[in-house]
């Protein structure tokens, strides 16, 4: 190989190393970048919508005992969970409230440390009196999630609206 041959190639090896150094830095520093906001920005969202999830199967680890005929499905809450407010026995259906923040003890993550819950009804003609934990504000809490819900009250379903906060 020549001199002339050499001195040619030197500019198509430093293109070659640039765009390489470049990908690699878009590729490590890129990956780097958004692991890091996943981390610091919905960790709350994340961990308050699986707690979420878990207050919408509340009803599959009910007991037995409670009557009513409709279908059983995620979403579909006895009414017994807001209204019946427990002081030591955690096996009933019913809330606890620690200070101002409502919990359910049946429902994994939802410890009124942590997460709290409150409920927003949406047809206030057919709620019943009872709902200690309701709300008519919805923006005063940070990191909330929230699902339309539906309240079993005497057999017959209630809409609502149910959020889920980090305290």
């Amino acid at each position: 190989m020549d001199l002339y041959n050499l001195v040619m190639k030197i500019p198509y090896i430093l293109m070659i190393l640039v765009g390489i150094t470049f990908i690699i830095q878009l590729y490590v520093g890129g990956l780097n970048n958004l692991s890091i906001d996943i981390d610091n920005y919905n960790e709350g969202e994340y961990r308050s919508t699986i707690v979420l999830e878990n207050a919408l199967s509340v009803e599959e680890n009910a007991t037995e005992n409670l009557d009513y005929s409709y279908d059983h499905r995620r979403g579909v809450i006895p009414i017994e969970f807001f209204t019946q407010k427990l002081e030591d026995v955690d096996n009933e259906p019913g809330y606890k409230k620690n200070g101002d923040h409502c919990y359910i003890p049946r429902v994994g993550g939802l410890d009124g440390e942590n997460f709290a819950f409150y409920i927003i009804n949406l047809d206030a003609d057919d709620m019943s009196p009872g709902l200690e934990c309701s709300s008519d504000e919805s923006g005063d809490r940070l990191k909330t999630v929230f699902s339309p819900v539906l309240l079993v009250q005497d057999g017959d379903p209630v809409p609502a609206r149910l959020y889920i906060y980090e305290r």
